[in-house]
């Protein structure tokens, strides 16, 4: 059985939520084995999966986001945590996670519809 469209875009929302608390944390200074760090990357994990679950056409409403960006920062972390740079963590959570929420709140708007 399918998991529904309308909890994947909630877990995104969700993430979302627990991912603004490292907006004001400097991503630079957390240790690489850090608790903090650890919160963050699984974050992210869990966000970008729940990205790739949206389907098709919803996403293609909202151009403004990089949805392979957001699938992608998944692959990163999973496959490539030691090359991934603080620099782009630190872009993801200050730039990208409010037009990202944005957008899966008019997505999940239109489920309503």
């Amino acid at each position: 059985m399918r998991r529904a469209t309308r909890l994947y875009a909630q877990d995104v929302l969700d993430r979302i939520e627990r991912l603004r608390a490292f907006a004001n944390i400097d991503i630079h200074a957390l240790p690489p084995l850090s608790d903090q760090r650890a919160i963050l990357e699984r974050n992210l994990e869990v966000l970008s999966e729940a990205s790739r679950n949206l389907p098709v056409e919803l996403k293609q409403a909202h151009p403004q986001v990089n949805w392979r960006g957001v699938a992608d920062i998944g692959n990163a972390l999973r496959h490539g945590y030691h090359n991934l740079r603080d620099s782009t963590l630190e872009e993801v959570v200050r730039l990208h996670l409010e037009p990202l929420a944005a957008a899966v709140t008019d997505m999940l708007e239109t489920l309503d519809e």
